[in-house]
């Protein structure tokens, strides 16, 4: 039996790549569902046009409130036994469900994939996970093998660079509505303590926009500080992800310390670019 995996993706203004988006979505047994996100643009319309042409296409319109709301309402129709998710200007390899079907199959329905992205300019690809080319992990190899990159990389950051099973999703707090920068980061903190193995590749599957992301980008001081104020709120949630993994050390303490820093000082650095071509 060929697992059904299901693509979310959020949309809004996105009539100039939801498109591109879409058409790089190819494979056997899936369904792509798109959540228009209030936009007012012709991103519905384009939609509607598409599902038209072909059949596995869900569209569903809701007012604007934002990616987070918006992926949890694509869960919540989709019917894949996965999930994976694509932004709307961003795009996979030709090959990707295709490949990341044949992972589900030889690890016999993991609960959790995880592969590698690249920017479509070709200006960066994401390091290797690990050493081998693929690997499962279990639980009881998470604190040795998993746990230190949340500490200490960036690896684990990103949501749409994985294939999760949907009912893990349905388990796990996607409420929340207040944080807009950092909630993937903060999905994979959840993900991975509900989780009981995880298959790494270093395929890249996943082509990343370098332009500006219409999710994410903004110039705008009021949502910089907005920004500076997630990332406080969701680093210093690895304290008690430390206790609950329990790796509750002096010395991941003082890194989560330095973390907080370190993503404070990157959006700060950002007013003050603005403020000083004021």
């Amino acid at each position: 039996m060929n697992p059904k995996i299901s693509v979310i993706i959020p949309a809004y203004n996105a009539q100039n790549t939801i498109e591109k988006a879409v058409d790089s979505v190819i494979g056997k047994d899936m369904e792509i569902v798109i959540v228009v996100d209030g936009a007012t643009d012709n991103t519905l319309s384009i939609c509607q046009r598409l599902a038209e042409k072909r059949k596995e296409i869900k569209v569903i319109y809701q007012e604007n409130q934002g990616v987070f709301i918006a992926r949890k309402v694509g869960i919540n129709h989709a019917k894949g036994t996965y999930v994976m998710f694509l932004d709307s200007d961003d795009a996979y390899e030709k090959e990707t469900i295709n490949s990341i079907t044949g992972i589900i199959e030889k690890y016999n329905f993991p609960d959790l994939i995880r592969f590698r992205y690249k920017k479509d300019d070709n200006s960066y690809t994401q390091p290797y996970y690990l050493e081998e080319k693929e690997k499962e992990i279990f639980k009881d190899e998470f604190i040795d093998m998993i746990y230190p990159m949340f500490l200490k990389t960036t690896m684990l950051n990103a949501i749409w660079n994985g294939c999760v099973k949907r009912e893990i999703l349905e388990t796990i707090d996607l409420q929340n509505t207040t944080i807009s920068y950092g909630e993937d980061l903060l999905t994979n903190l959840k993900i991975f303590s509900q989780i009981n193995n995880v298959v790494f590749t270093d395929k890249i599957l996943y082509l990343y926009n370098h332009g500006e992301n219409t999710l994410t980008h903004t110039k705008s001081i009021v949502r910089l500080l907005k920004n500076l104020e997630d990332a406080l709120t969701v680093y210093t949630m690895f304290y008690s992800y430390l206790e609950k993994w329990g790796i509750d050390t002096k010395e991941n303490r003082i890194i989560v310390q330095e973390r907080i820093k370190k993503e404070s000082q990157i959006v700060i650095q950002k007013i003050k670019n603005i403020l000083e071509n004021l």
